[in-house]
């Protein structure tokens, strides 16, 4: 957070206010980039949960909504087939799943591995529905 100085603003001089508001101007790309990363985690948050069956809940402007969770199209897409965890990510995507997560694989990946799901691990790398 800024220092507040004692004084009011009035006394201070036209070129002091322009440096101060340039100062902070130069804050914000840091700022917006700290909450992209925010953002983010939270996206990665809720795909977990919606991977384990659960509603991440409340909800924000922009972000994507399925009609299903990702373990419903991991199904989909692996019904009658075996892929590796990219592919099965690149697949759920085709059909209609939506992400802004910038670490979608991972996410399946968690999703693929986790027991309730019902995904049956072939070969290193490779699942299928079990």
């Amino acid at each position: 957070m800024a220092k507040r100085t004692s004084g009011s603003v009035a006394s201070l001089s036209i070129a002091d206010l322009n440096r101060e508001i340039n100062r902070r101007r130069r804050s914000l790309p840091a700022l917006q980039r700290r909450r992209d990363k925010a953002m983010a985690k939270v996206d990665r948050l809720d795909a977990m949960i919606a991977a384990l069956g659960g509603s991440a809940g409340g909800s924000r402007a922009g972000r994507g909504a399925n009609n299903a969770t990702l373990a419903d199209y991991l199904k989909r897409a692996l019904t009658n087939n075996t892929m590796g965890v990219t592919e099965v990510a690149e697949a759920v995507q085709k059909l209609g799943y939506k992400t802004n997560s910038p670490n979608f694989r991972t996410i399946v990946n968690a999703a693929l591995m986790a027991k309730k799901n019902g995904f049956k691990r072939v070969t290193r790398g490779k699942y299928t529905v079990a």
